[in-house]
């Protein structure tokens, strides 16, 4: 999606509440200002989890999970943090690079430069 869509990659960075969180708490460390914001975090995104798990997907078990929320969101911004430190993309056990908007395998774009 990096190299697809850019912009769209880079957007995705306003989609993540818990690293905004912990900043607004690094900037102003006080207790208050950390159950306010990790607070509605986590609250929204129980709400969020909830009203698609159980009323939109009718998932059953959901409750006892929304405790995980917090951990997936981390692994979800580590992945997408680590994401700008590849150039090339790894699909069914081979790398490729993107030009012109197809897979080239890594093997066949270093020949061709």
């Amino acid at each position: 999606m990096r190299y697809m869509r850019p912009w769209g990659h880079f957007g995705l960075l306003f989609t993540h509440g818990l690293p905004w969180s912990l900043a607004a708490v690094a900037v102003h460390p006080t207790p208050l200002t950390a159950l306010l914001y990790l607070g509605l975090y986590f609250a929204m995104r129980c709400t969020i989890t909830a009203m698609i798990g159980v009323w939109g997907l009718k998932q059953r078990g959901v409750w006892p999970k929304l405790i995980l929320i917090p951990i997936w969101d981390a692994i979800a911004f580590l992945i997408w943090a680590a994401s700008f430190g590849r150039r090339s993309i790894r699909w069914r056990g081979s790398d490729y690079y993107i030009r012109g908007g197809t897979l080239v395998p890594v093997s066949s774009a270093s020949a061709e430069q």
